[in-house]
């Protein structure tokens, strides 16, 4: 059995699909974009992923979040992808 907190485990609800008892990544990455927005008073949260299920599984908590509770995500990129690729770098960086 897999041992995976991929929402593809869980949803839809199947009878032989079970999450590996790891906590889902989506609510885990939501929730950590909102401690640092309530605890350590960030307002932008930038973004590097990896450009797999598991990495757009991740991103997708992180830039829901950001929408939820933080006033911006400026930036975001695949982490294989050059950064000369990166459309939504801050001015300035390389």
């Amino acid at each position: 059995f897999p041992l995976t907190g991929a929402r593809s485990m869980y949803e839809p609800i199947h009878p032989l699909k079970f999450a590996g008892g790891l906590a889902p990544y989506y609510p885990l990455m939501r929730g950590a974009v909102k401690y640092f927005a309530a605890n350590k008073g960030r307002k932008n949260i930038c973004s590097m992923y990896q450009d797999t299920d598991y990495g757009k599984e991740v991103f997708e908590g992180i830039s829901d979040e950001a929408k939820a509770s933080v006033s911006s995500l400026p930036a975001w990129m695949p982490a294989d992808a050059p950064p000369a690729a990166m459309p939504n770098r801050p001015a300035g960086t390389p």
